[in-house]
C-alpha cells in the first residue's frame, strides 16, 4: 500500500486545524481580554491611541495599532475582527510544521503541527483578536528564517528574521524574550562561524526596527503591574513561574531537564 505523502498529510493537518479554529465562525462571541482592547480602539489620533490604548496596557502597540487601522476600515463585527487571528493561528501549524522538520525530521513536524492544531491552548489563542496569534506566527517566523540563512546564507533570509525578530518585540514581551532565546541557541549550537557575525548584524537590525517602542517598554517596566488584575512580582516570583511552568510537577520538571 502506497503511503500517502507528507504534502497530503500536511493539507490534513491545516484542514483540521482550519476546522476547529472557524467553529462557531462569524458568530462568535468576543472575550472581556478583546473588549477591553477593542475598546481602547475608538481614538481618532495615532496620539491618543498611543497614550490612552497602549501605554496602558503593559503590552507591546503593534496588536493595538493593528485593531485600531483593521476596525477602523471594516468595522467591530465578531468575524471580522478575528479573521485575521484565526488565519494566523493556521499559518503557525504550518510554520510549526516546516520549523520541526528543519530542526529534527518530518515526523517531528508533523507531530508537533498535529498538536498545535488541536490542542485548546492554540485554538482558543488563534480565536482570539489579541497578540497571541501573532506573537507565535512572528516568533516561528523568525525561527523559519533562520534556519533557512544557516542553510542558504542568503541575506534575504538574515533580513526576513531581523524584521520578524522586531515584530516579536512589537507584539509580546514574552514572544521578544522566546526569539531571543530561539536566535541565540541556534547560533551557538549550529551557525557555522563565519555566520556569527551575521547573526548579529540581524539582531542589532531588529533592535533597531524596534528602537521607536522603547519609550513604551521603559514605561511599562516602570509600572510593575496593570491595575487589580496583574500585580507586581512578589519576592518568590521565580520559584512560582518555574513551578507552573512544570505544572507543579517535579516528574514533569525532572524529565524536562
Amino acid at each position: 500500500m502506497k503511503r500517502p505523502s507528507s504534502n497530503l498529510f500536511l493539507l490534513i493537518v491545516l484542514a483540521f486545524a482550519a476546522g476547529v479554529r472557524f467553529y462557531g465562525f462569524p458568530w462568535m462571541d468576543f472575550h472581556h481580554d478583546e473588549i477591553s482592547a477593542l475598546l481602547r480602539t475608538r481614538f481618532d489620533s495615532f496620539a491618543d491611541l498611543i497614550d490612552q490604548g497602549v501605554r496602558v496596557d503593559g503590552h507591546p502597540g503593534f496588536v493595538q495599532w493593528f485593531l485600531w487601522a483593521w476596525t477602523g476600515a471594516f468595522g467591530y463585527h465578531p468575524g471580522v475582527v478575528k479573521l485575521p487571528f484565526i488565519l494566523s493561528g493556521i499559518a503557525t501549524v504550518w510554520l510549526l510544521y516546516g520549523v520541526g522538520k528543519a530542526l529534527f525530521s518530518g515526523r517531528v513536524g508533523w507531530l508537533a503541527a498535529s498538536f498545535m492544531a488541536v490542542l485548546q491552548y492554540g485554538v482558543i489563542f488563534s480565536q482570539w483578536a489579541r497578540p497571541y496569534a501573532f506573537g507565535m506566527l512572528f516568533v516561528l517566523g523568525a525561527t523559519w528564517f533562520l534556519l533557512n540563512y544557516l542553510r542558504t546564507n542568503k541575506l534575504r533570509d538574515l533580513l526576513c528574521f531581523a524584521g520578524a525578530a522586531a515584530l516579536c518585540g512589537y507584539t509580546h514581551y514574552m514572544a521578544l524574550l522566546q526569539v531571543l532565546v530561539v536566535s541565540g541557541m541556534l547560533s551557538i549550537f549550529q551557525a557555522e562561524k563565519h555566520q556569527r557575525k551575521w547573526l548579529v548584524m540581524g539582531g542589532l537590525l531588529a533592535a533597531l526596527v524596534w528602537i521607536p517602542h522603547l519609550n513604551i517598554t521603559l514605561y511599562h517596566l516602570s509600572l510593575g503591574g496593570v491595575g487589580d488584575w496583574l500585580q507586581p512580582p512578589s519576592p518568590d516570583f521565580w520559584e512560582r513561574l518555574i513551578a507552573m511552568s512544570f505544572n507543579h510537577s517535579w516528574v514533569i520538571g525532572g524529565l524536562a531537564m
